[in-house]
């Protein structure tokens, strides 16, 4: 199979699971996990899953300079924080409404960043984020 094929099944691995996130969720809160408890199991078995596939496919990529260290552990706090908000959320109001709420993400952050950061949202960009929030992919 060539990589483009490996690449395509990957992708559809990770929308499925992405796409059933929720229904595992609220089961889980069924069970009386929180949704501190959700995230943390969360991001502990994506992590575990990633360390062992980067351990078997290219191990030079865990090479952190000492300068990255600090945006990982600010990136891994913040996405904590993103999942716990998202499971927080399915507790309080229904699926849909909480998955509409993170899907907005990449709106904010393109509206954030022209504010801050002074950085201009292509048309190819701006595209992308609209077709890929629409119902076409």
């Amino acid at each position: 199979m060539t990589m483009r094929g490996i690449a395509i099944l990957v992708l559809l691995a990770v929308m499925a699971i992405v796409s059933t996130l929720s229904i595992f969720t609220s089961n889980m809160h069924d069970l009386g996990f929180g949704s501190l408890d959700i995230a943390f199991i969360r991001l502990f078995v994506a992590t575990a899953v990633l360390l062992a596939i980067i351990l078997l496919v290219c191990r030079d990529s865990l090479r952190i300079g000492k300068r990255d260290v600090f945006f990982l552990i600010l990136f891994g706090v913040f996405r904590y924080l993103m999942d716990y908000t998202f499971y927080l959320s399915l507790e309080v109001t229904s699926v849909s409404l909480a998955t509409l709420l993170q899907n907005t993400a990449p709106y904010f952050v393109a509206v954030i960043s022209y504010f801050i950061f002074k950085q201009r949202v292509s048309k190819m960009a701006l595209a992308s984020k609209s077709w890929a929030r629409s119902d076409a992919s």
